[in-house]
């Protein structure tokens, strides 16, 4: 994955729910509830102490916390003590040892072209 640069924070005991679109890469360390979007080349981090509850399309996804609902990514990282649960597609998977990925892996390609509920920004 590129080396990302966090220039926004959900900070520890935030709570956010609705609709992100994520100009650049950000970082959550507190609970986000809702539907996350990103311009091309944009990567989320979820830190150990993140919640994310929702639904998201990005680039790249890293996760040291827990990440639940529909997911759709070109890279996902998965390190130790993160959970990512629900449908996932993405082109690109690391696992850490530790890491758990829980839930329906789906074709990535695939559901770019059918599922619109995931594809629509």
């Amino acid at each position: 994955m590129k080396k990302v640069t966090i220039s926004s924070l959900v900070g520890v005991g935030i709570e956010f729910e609705g609709s992100l679109n994520c100009k650049s890469d950000m970082r959550v360390d507190g609970l986000v509830r809702g539907t996350v979007r990103g311009d091309a080349g944009v990567a989320l981090i979820v830190g150990p102490e993140g919640l994310l509850d929702g639904d998201i399309k990005l680039d790249g996804l890293i996760v040291s916390g827990r990440v639940t609902g529909d997911v759709r990514v070109r890279h996902l990282e998965i390190r130790d003590g993160g959970v990512v649960e629900g449908k996932i597609a993405y082109e690109k998977l690391e696992v850490f040892n530790g890491g758990r990925l829980l839930g329906k892996s789906v074709d990535f390609d695939h559901e770019l072209k059918s599922d619109d509920n995931l594809d629509s920004k």
